[in-house]
Order: structure tokens, then C-alpha cells, then sequence
């Protein structure tokens, strides 16, 4: 975030720009996210091509359990075509789960998701503003009876100047009651999910968007279900190294449904580095 200087004397102000030019200047420093892993015993490895894309995401479950998630690439533009999972440690059977498709000006327009089956699930279809954000998710639901995709919600997106999503709607068009509203914090360190080419796409979720294209790290969400009648609020404590990333994050939730009793969960992250 920029300050303002004030400056009371000329002196002052040369003396101000005889230590900058003495300075080295300072660069930022990038890293590579490569694993995080939770107390509860889960993991998730991040392996690069050499341009430092995405190759694959390995997730480790405590019960024993694996998934990998594996992009395919497009010669020329680098976009993502498709996105391949496997629960097989070897990797050796995979089925397509996502299948991508771009506007003219290379906009991420649908992402189709499949079944182990091969079965159409859902479509999310994106829409930008005209500064290029992310404005609005569509969802559609196929119908097998109709043999059509029906509208069932949309996520409506509201950004800060920073480059944050402060706000995120999620409207029900079949109960027109059913809305949740989502509101977000930040903090002003490098979140380090924007690093890796690759890694939004492999980890997309229409509720994921605000942690994967945002700026900057959430402090604090807030989310209201008026049809449901339920809040959610999440509350994330981080310690940061000395180049300002995230190297660690309790992450403390509370959840209530109308005439129940308050759920709490607490989990620990611990992420891992390189260059």
C-alpha cells in the first residue's frame, strides 16, 4: 500500500534521496507453492512443467485415500484444454473431468465437468467485466430427462481496487429465496496461489474463486444463507517468512443452522516453498 510523505524540509528531502540512491534496490521475491499439509495428516504435492506450470496436483488423504489432478495444455496460447483425475497411485487410469473453453480475447468462457462415467454433471459459464474480472458464474445442471442444461444458480463477483473479491452472491434461480451472501478481509501479503500457472483451474470451485483469484491472502468470511437460514464465518490466522508469504494458517470456522447447535472446526496448514 502506498504512503504518503510529507516532507517539512528541503534538507530533509535530499538527505531522503542520497540513502535511496546509496540503497539497493529491493525485488521482490518469487516462490514457488510445491505442498501444503494439514494437521489432520492430508497433504496436497504441486509438481511443475518447466516453465513452472502446473504438471499435476497429488493429494494425500489421512484415510489413505489419493487423487491426482493432471492439466493438458495448449501449444501457442498455454491454455488449459482439459483437466484429467486419477485415484490411481500409478496414474495409469485417468478419466476427463474437466473440458475448458475461451471467449476471442482468451477468457476462460465453460467449464464442463464429468463423472467417473464420462457423464455430463454440470457446466459453469463465466462472464468478465470490462476490465477482464471475473463478474459472474453461471450453473447449469443437465437434465437427462430433457436432454438440456438448466440454469439452477449464479455467483455474482464484486472486487476492491486491490484486485480482492470483497463480496460474493450466490442467487438460487429455481428458489428464488435461497440466496447466500459471502463478504471477505484480507490481508497485504502475496497469496501465493496467483504464482502458479495452472493452479486455479486444477483447483477450481464456484466458492473457491475469492481464495484462488484474489490478491491477497482472506483474513475473515462471512457467509449468510437467507433461504436456509444458516451463517458460516471463517477466521484465518497466518504467520508469514521473511519474503512475506504463508508459511503457516490456523483456519477456525463456525457454522449455524436455525435452531441447532454451533459447529466448530479448526485446521492447520503448514505450506512449503521453492524457486
Amino acid at each position: 500500500m502506498k504512503q504518503p510523505f510529507i516532507c517539512i524540509a528541503t534538507l530533509a528531502l535530499l538527505f531522503a534521496a542520497c540513502k535511496k540512491d546509496d540503497a539497493p534496490a529491493s525485488v521482490p521475491v518469487t516462490k514457488y507453492l510445491q505442498s501444503f499439509i494439514s494437521d489432520a495428516g492430508d497433504s496436497t504435492a504441486i509438481e511443475f512443467n518447466m516453465d513452472k506450470s502446473v504438471y499435476r496436483l497429488l493429494r494425500f488423504g489421512n484415510d489413505k485415500s489419493f487423487r491426482a489432478t493432471i492439466p493438458a495444455y495448449e501449444s501457442g496460447t498455454g491454455n488449459i484444454t482439459s483437466v484429467t483425475v486419477s485415484i490411481d497411485p500409478l496414474t495409469y487410469s485417468v478419466y476427463e473431468h474437466q473440458i475448458l473453453t475461451y471467449t476471442k480475447a482468451n477468457l476462460l468462457s465453460t467449464i464442463s465437468f464429468y463423472g467417473y462415467d464420462g457423464s455430463l454433471e454440470y457446466i459453469d459459464s463465466l462472464s468478465y467485466s470490462s476490465s477482464g474480472k471475473l463478474d459472474t458464474i453461471y450453473y447449469f445442471k443437465f437434465n437427462y430427462e430433457t436432454d438440456k442444461n438448466e440454469l439452477r444458480s449464479k455467483f455474482i463477483h464484486t472486487w476492491d481496487a486491490k484486485g480482492n473479491i470483497v463480496k460474493q452472491e450466490e442467487i438460487s434461480m429455481t428458489e428464488p429465496a435461497d440466496k447466500t451472501v459471502t463478504t471477505y478481509t484480507y490481508d497485504d501479503k502475496i497469496n501465493p496461489a496467483l504464482k502458479l500457472k495452472g493452479f486455479y483451474l486444477t483447483n477450481f470451485g464456484e466458492d473457491e474463486v475469492a481464495g484462488l483469484l484474489s490478491a491477497n491472502n482472506i483474513l475473515t468470511s462471512a457467509a449468510v444463507n437467507s433461504g436456509k437460514g444458516s451463517t458460516l464465518s471463517v477466521n484465518n490466522t497466518y504467520k508469514y517468512d521473511a519474503d512475506k508469504y504463508p508459511v503457516n494458517v490456523v483456519t477456525r470456522s463456525m457454522q449455524q443452522y436455525t435452531g441447532q447447535d454451533l459447529h466448530t472446526d479448526s485446521v492447520m496448514l503448514k505450506l512449503n516453498y521453492g524457486k
